[in-house]
């Protein structure tokens, strides 16, 4: 599912759009995003972070979270990898993402694969 561009035009500061949620880890925490006019953020809890980098006309969601042509959004983390060839490996809450030769936990910290 594509972000609708016709309501990225409508987005300002005092009314960002919202595009959605999602449950990456699959442990009922959703994380929400918005864009206002200038930048995208996700929300969760009571934190909220900015995800710079992002080309918001590009924007695709997967199971995951979101991605662009460069990037993949995972909860609150930016993560620059190829989106086709990051993938979501695990079960019963126990996710990892695999992209390249490391692996990203849910923490968010990266680490090689040996």
């Amino acid at each position: 599912m594509k972000v609708e561009g016709h309501d990225l035009a409508k987005a300002t500061p005092s009314l960002p759009v919202f595009l959605g949620e999602k449950d990456p880890f699959q442990n009922k925490s959703t994380y929400s995003y918005f864009y206002n006019g200038r930048a995208l953020y996700a929300f969760h809890g009571l934190t909220c972070r900015s995800l710079p980098g992002l080309d918001v006309n590009r924007l695709q969601w997967k199971p995951y979270g979101l991605c662009d042509d460069a990037s993949v959004v995972v909860g609150l983390s930016v993560l620059r990898t190829n989106p086709k060839k990051f993938k979501r490996v695990g079960k019963y809450g126990h996710y990892y993402f695999w992209r390249r030769k490391a692996f990203t936990g849910q923490s968010g910290s990266c680490r090689p694969w040996s």
